[in-house]
C-alpha cells in the first residue's frame, strides 16, 4: 500500500506539470496573481488568507437573480455560472474589505470598479461588464 502511494505521488510531481498547462495572469497588485489551469483560476498569494463574501445582483438595487459569491480574500476569480457580463449591483459583504470587479479575465486591465460594504445599487458604466473580481482589504 506504501509503495503504491509513494509510486502514486511520484508520478504526480513527474507529470502534472507538464499534463496541466498553465498560463501566468499578473494582476493589478503586487501581491496577487493567478494562474489559469484548465478554465479555472488557481490564486498565488503572499500572506494568511481570510473568507469574504462578495454579494452580487442581476438588476440594479438589488434586485433579480443574486447570489453571494464565497471567496478568499486577495484571490481572483473568473465569474462563472452565469455572471460573467451580468453584474447589475453588488455589495461587499462586511466593512473591513472591498471587492474590486474588472471588465477583463485575470483581474486585470484599466476598467474596473471598486464595492465597498455600504454597496453599489449600480455598478455604473460597469453594469453587465464583469468578468473577473477580486477582494482585498
Amino acid at each position: 500500500m506504501v509503495a503504491s502511494l509513494i509510486t502514486f505521488v511520484s508520478l504526480l510531481a513527474c507529470c502534472s506539470a507538464a499534463a496541466i498547462p498553465a498560463e501566468q495572469a499578473a494582476d493589478t497588485s503586487d501581491n496577487i496573481h493567478t494562474s489559469q489551469i484548465l478554465g479555472y483560476n488557481v490564486p498565488v498569494v503572499d500572506g494568511a488568507q481570510d473568507t469574504a463574501i462578495f454579494d452580487v445582483w442581476q438588476d440594479i438595487n438589488y434586485s433579480g437573480r443574486h447570489e453571494g459569491l464565497v471567496n478568499t480574500i486577495g484571490y481572483c476569480y473568473t465569474l462563472k455560472n452565469g455572471w460573467a457580463n451580468s453584474i447589475s449591483s453588488a455589495r461587499a459583504g462586511s466593512s473591513g474589505y472591498r471587492c474590486t470587479l474588472f471588465a477583463q479575465d485575470g483581474c486585470k486591465g484599466g476598467f474596473y470598479i471598486d464595492i465597498f460594504s455600504s454597496g453599489s445599487s449600480s455598478v455604473g458604466d460597469m453594469n453587465d461588464l464583469g468578468k473577473s473580481y477580486y477582494c482585498h482589504y
